[in-house]
């Protein structure tokens, strides 16, 4: 292997652009390239050869990455990690000790493993190189520089979301828990996983908001969207009240658009977010039959707001 496809080699494997100083560390303590006079390989070194293939190096100051589209690479870069990602790394960081943060140990291998099933990325069939155990294991190293209890100095190429996400778990473990565990618990179910990877994320303007993340989101959409319970629920609904109107502004499809409306009217999933389990069932009681506009409004405060609490709200006038 030539010095230019090792350093290659090296920032795939984290999945982030590097220093030419930590590129250089990576080299040695791996063993991916070596000189004739076996001498350690320098940043100097990194430097010069990174410049020298300009057409596989994009160069800020120190900072390296790979060009995006070069003559004889295809670099596909890795997409930005998702806040569930983040909670399962950030659990592991605090189950951990430091000097086990390595990308051979059991447990980081796992956690890889692990993000490569969540259901959340359209280009993660594509990089086989995704979320690997070099870059979750860079991920616990991040946290190590945004860790105020931790005395060393850590790797600083966190990001805003990792920041956000450390400090609001910081004085809550049992929360992040409990979230990290209910992903798991969720996409543990294979054939629920496939499901959940099939619903897109053109309807998640908002999902940024959302506690949980977006795996548990997905399943909440999941829930909501089955058109047998659906049906019952409808038919159950029209029984009792002899027609389908909102639940929360009353707005009645058939009574304003004529047969063009009727039967429609969509379901909304109330179960919170923070309660609904992989394995768990939802009953036609765990629904309510909302109008679309009453549905988004419900969406965007989702971990929070009730249609109870937005009946009240459109009463009140806001």
């Amino acid at each position: 292997m030539k010095l230019h496809e090792a350093i290659i080699k090296v920032i795939e494997s984290k999945e982030t652009p590097m220093t030419t100083t930590e590129i250089a560390d990576e080299l040695n303590r791996n063993n991916w390239y070596k000189k004739k006079d076996c001498s350690e390989i320098t940043a100097f070194q990194i430097h010069g050869r990174t410049r020298t293939y300009s057409n596989l190096f994009d160069r800020n100051g120190t900072t390296v990455s790979l060009v995006e589209d070069s003559k004889t690479e295809k670099y596909v870069r890795p997409p930005k990690w998702h806040r569930d990602e983040i909670i399962l790394a950030l659990q592991l960081y605090h189950r951990i000790e430091a000097r086990e943060m390595d990308s051979k140990n059991p447990k980081i291998i796992e956690i890889s493993e692990i993000l490569n099933k969540l259901p959340i990325h359209k280009s993660r069939k594509e990089h086989f190189k995704f979320r690997n155990p070099n870059g979750v294991s860079m991920k616990l190293n991040n946290f190590k520089a945004i860790d105020p209890d931790y005395d060393g100095k850590g790797m600083d190429r966190y990001s805003r979301l990792d920041k956000e996400v450390f400090f609001e778990f910081q004085n809550d473990i049992s929360g992040l828990n409990k979230i990290a565990e209910q992903i798991k618990s969720t996409i543990s179910n294979s054939e629920l996983a496939v499901k959940l990877y099939r619903i897109g994320d053109e309807e998640d303007d908002d999902i940024q908001g959302v506690k949980e993340g977006r795996v548990i989101y997905k399943l909440h959409k999941h829930r909501e969207r089955d058109p047998k319970l659906n049906k019952k629920k409808k038919q159950q609904y029209f029984r009792k009240y002899g027609k389908l109107d909102c639940e929360v502004c009353e707005f009645d499809f058939y009574k304003v658009y004529g047969e063009l409306g009727e039967g429609f009217m969509e379901c909304h999933h109330k179960v919170p977010l923070s309660e609904i389990e992989g394995e768990s069932i939802t009953s036609i009681n765990d629904l309510a039959l909302v109008c679309p506009n009453c549905h988004r409004m419900l969406h965007r405060k989702i971990d929070t707001l009730s249609t109870e609490e937005l009946r009240k709200l459109i009463k009140n006038g806001g």
